[in-house]
């Protein structure tokens, strides 16, 4: 009976770490990155960001959003983007603009690149045409699971292992028992 009463306190503290556990670990995996390539014939400019961005502040109407300081290549040398805004809507349909400089710029007008609104937007993915040149939006790398889930993870390892273990012991435990006293 001693046995019994161990295992469903053990029950227990494992039900309430792993509910401990799921409320205080972020359960949220990272965001997705999509890589923008845009090819204008003379230049190639890339840059990544979060498929579901927020946008700088400052930079949100409800016309454009935008971001500041963006890490960026062209050509393949490292360089910023000052400043990157997304639009849509009115002549060119969609877009964005980025500003490297007060002297280089790049305009990639057509499609709208994004859904939902411009405070909360959601990169679409694919090639696209555009007054600029090809453009291509495309994911890169899959979301790792945060540290919260890993222990999650480990800790129902951990509890299969332990009841696993709880059973054959009390299995042991009846045979030895049956053994030494013999019908």
């Amino acid at each position: 009976m001693a046995v019994m009463t161990m295992a469903r306190a053990w029950r227990a503290k494992m039900v309430g770490a792993l509910a401990l556990a799921a409320l205080v670990l972020p359960s949220k995996a990272p965001a997705a990155h999509v890589l923008f390539t845009l090819d204008t014939g003379a230049d190639v400019l890339a840059f990544t960001l979060p498929q579901a961005p927020t946008p700088s502040p400052g930079v949100v109407t409800t016309d454009y959003f935008g971001f500041w300081n963006l890490d960026a290549t062209l050509n393949d040398t490292p360089v910023v983007i000052e400043l990157i805004q997304f639009w849509a809507g009115g002549f060119a349909r969609g877009g964005f603009d980025a500003r490297i400089n007060s002297a280089l710029s790049f305009h990639a007008n057509g499609p709208q690149l994004y859904s939902g609104p411009t405070n909360s937007p959601t990169f679409l993915t694919g090639s696209f045409t555009t007054r600029g040149g090809a453009l291509s939006i495309e994911s890169v790398g899959a979301a790792v699971p945060e540290p919260g889930a890993w222990a999650l993870m480990i800790l129902g390892f951990g509890g299969v292992g332990a009841v696993v273990r709880v059973r054959r012991s009390r299995t042991l435990s009846i045979e030895a028992q049956a053994a030494a006293h013999p019908c």
